[in-house]
């Protein structure tokens, strides 16, 4: 992506986490500028061990409200599955959940995660994207 600047967030401390045992889950924040348009997105990282599968096909929070997912990739090795999926979140849904955090679950046919994030690591993105814009239009002379 040429021109393209990326922010991304450390990974995110998960809470409540709910899944079958079999499944680890890593998230972290990604914003992508290009131009005009800005993409942020939730990048989740699934894996499931030995002969278990899941292809997480959708997402929702807590109200149900269905959210845009994105598949990255998904990776069959020797020792299980890999998913690497991105929640599409725009910011107003971010500001919206920056006093209660995010409570998410990932869906598949023979499986769910429910996970939360706090409501610090959604204000710590938005003020690090804040930043980022701020120091950008300081260094353009605007």
């Amino acid at each position: 992506m040429t021109g393209a600047s990326i922010i991304r967030s450390a990974e995110l401390p998960l809470q409540n986490v709910k899944s079958i045992s079999d499944t680890s889950l890593t998230a972290y924040f990604r914003l992508t500028r290009l131009a005009d348009s800005e993409s942020y997105c939730l990048n989740t990282s699934s894996s499931i061990l030995g002969i278990g599968w899941a292809l997480f096909d959708s997402a929702q929070d807590d109200t149900n409200q269905q959210l845009t997912m994105v598949k990255i990739k998904s990776d069959v090795r020797r020792d299980g599955l890999k998913e690497e999926d991105c929640i599409e979140l725009g910011r107003n849904y971010l500001e919206q959940h920056a006093q209660s955090g995010l409570d998410i679950k990932l869906m598949a046919s023979n499986r769910d995660i429910h996970f939360s994030i706090r409501p610090e690591d959604v204000q710590n993105f938005l003020k690090s994207v804040d930043n980022v814009a701020t120091d950008n239009k300081s260094s353009s002379g605007e």
